[in-house]
């Protein structure tokens, strides 16, 4: 009697292993979802035991800080704060007496404050100035990158150079400072840089298409180098992106909208330093803030331009007192 032929055994053989293979790729599959939930969980609770009993501020006592913008609004009203914790200072912005003069104030309370003038539209003064700065006070713990301008015109009657203006304050020199000073804190294995971004960032506003995109593109940058960082372990640095809506006073100060009102200056410093003292990677000022991106993703995009339009935000209200382009 022929024994059967080995070829029809090897297929039978493989048609077996095909759904045992499938099984265990469906398990994989199962037990990497199971580890997935149960991490996102526990930085869900981590979050929430972090809502209900906050962190304690960290120790800036000595630290040099330096900030952008600082001779006026949020960044001027940053380092005062700063300075009264003892921070030493280092001032940048394109306003040499705004600056000075604010150096003089904390100077004459006792502060450590030194004042530079940098346009920080020009990468090649900007390098040159961080480079002064390193050799007169040495290295840099914490980065506020806050200098910002617009031009609060529609696109359109928008001239190129303003434009490119607007992203090389608001974006461009946010890298280069971020490049020149980061590695320097990856050695050290301690440091901190702040991008100030904006609520604009998130949500479009009528007449402010480069502002807005600038902002935007801020956001991506600060959330794709936490990424870098986390690949590379880079304990002890830490990345914060600060979202706050306008505030009263600033660029913005005659600008209205029904919702949000605008920010109290002393409520939003307060909230943004603590969120920085704490570490915290994103801060929304307000804090609801933070649920907007959230909503305008669910709703219809007819159904959140209307809610811009009532809150006075879609429309041309928001920019009618707007006094022109200003740096802050």
């Amino acid at each position: 009697m022929a024994e059967p032929e080995g070829e029809p055994l090897e297929n039978h053989n493989s048609d077996n292993s095909l759904p045992l293979g499938y099984f265990f790729h469906c398990l994989s599959l199962l037990i990497e979802m199971i580890v997935l939930f149960c991490r996102m969980l526990y930085h869900v609770l981590c979050s929430l035991y972090r809502f209900v009993f906050p962190a304690s501020p960290k120790y800036v006592y000595g630290r040099t800080v330096l900030i952008t913008g600082s001779a006026n609004g949020l960044g001027r009203l940053l380092a005062q704060e700063f300075a009264r914790r003892g921070a030493q200072l280092v001032l940048l912005d394109i306003d040499i007496e705004g600056n000075k003069l604010l150096a003089e104030e904390l100077c004459s309370k006792g502060r450590s404050a030194h004042a530079y003038y940098c346009d920080l539209s020009r990468k090649t003064d900007l390098y040159s100035v961080i480079a002064q700065i390193k050799r007169d006070i040495g290295h840099v713990d914490i980065l506020i990158n806050n200098a910002a301008t617009l031009s609060g015109k529609p696109v359109l009657q928008c001239s190129d150079s303003a434009i490119e203006k607007v992203f090389e304050v608001n974006t461009m020199a946010y890298i280069w400072l971020t490049k020149a000073l980061l590695p320097d804190m990856l050695n050290r294995k301690q440091g901190h840089v702040v991008n100030i971004a904006s609520l604009a960032g998130f949500v479009g506003v009528n007449g402010l298409a480069d502002y807005c995109a600038s902002k935007s593109a801020i956001i991506g940058f600060t959330e794709a180098l936490g990424y870098e960082l986390k690949q590379m372990k880079a304990t002890g640095v830490h990345l914060s992106l600060v979202c706050p809506s306008y505030m009263e006073e600033g660029m913005f100060a005659q600008c209205k909208s029904r919702f949000p009102a605008p920010l109290k200056s002393e409520r939003a410093v307060k909230m943004i330093l603590q969120g920085i003292l704490t570490n915290q990677k994103r801060i929304f000022v307000p804090w609801y803030a933070q649920y907007i991106p959230a909503v305008k993703s669910v709703l219809p995009v007819s159904a959140f331009t209307a809610l811009l339009d009532f809150s006075g935000g879609g429309g041309v209200s928001f920019l009618r007192n707007f006094k022109g382009p200003r740096k802050s």
